[in-house]
């Protein structure tokens, strides 16, 4: 070959060169957009996973202190039962005096029940009001643990469905991040190329010198 026909050669190289960096300066251009996009992506996930964090946390807090509402309400009728009768305070004659008509009354409502052989009203209607009391906290007692059950299970497949949605979260978290790293990859790849490209255009002009 002759000089020119080397000279030719070497231009023509020159010129794929030049082509092939302002493809490689596109790409770059066009990998720098997409890297923009993803970090823009990511920080919306980042985002909406640290609100389904807060508001998972909420539901929580919001189980517990209805579990606490439960157990209060629970204790309430035991507390009662437990309380001391409002005259307890008083000393004992004074009792005593406040309690001697009644007793009396007692005694001679006693007497006339022996003779007629019938119960009193007031021991027919203490039984009768007992049984109507307990069977009526009873109803409501398991009413209310119903209920609560019922909320309940509402908040643990909210709870549910959020961790749901988390994990749907970092599982795209985690697929941008082996995109990018992709991209990173492909770059690095791509800048080999170029540098073996550079170094086989710098020997033709050497060979052509």
């Amino acid at each position: 070959m002759t000089a020119t026909d080397w000279n030719a050669e070497a231009s023509e190289l020159v010129r794929e060169l030049a082509a092939t960096q302002k493809e490689v300066a596109a790409m770059l251009t066009g990998q720098a957009d997409q890297e923009k996009e993803l970090s823009g992506m990511k920080e919306a996930c980042s985002s909406e996973l640290a609100e389904l964090q807060e508001e998972t946390w909420r539901l929580q807090m919001f189980a517990e202190l209805e579990k606490m509402k439960g157990l209060i309400s629970q204790l309430r009728p035991i507390d009662d039962d437990a309380a001391p009768p409002a005259d307890a305070g008083a000393p004992p004659p004074v009792r005593a005096a406040a309690a001697a008509p009644a007793l009396a009354h007692a005694a001679a409502a006693g007497q006339k029940s022996k003779h007629s052989g019938r119960p009193l009203a007031g021991e027919q209607d203490e039984g009768s009001c007992g049984d109507g009391d307990e069977a009526e906290q009873g109803a409501g007692e398991a009413a209310a643990l119903a209920a609560i059950d019922g909320e309940l299970s509402v908040l643990m497949e909210a709870i549910r469905v959020a961790k749901d949605e988390v994990g749907g979260l970092l599982e795209t978290k985690c697929g941008l991040q082996q995109q990018i790293a992709d991209i990173y990859s492909a770059e690095l790849d791509r800048e080999e190329q170029d540098e073996a490209a550079a170094a086989v255009a710098d020997g033709a002009g050497t060979d052509a010198a």
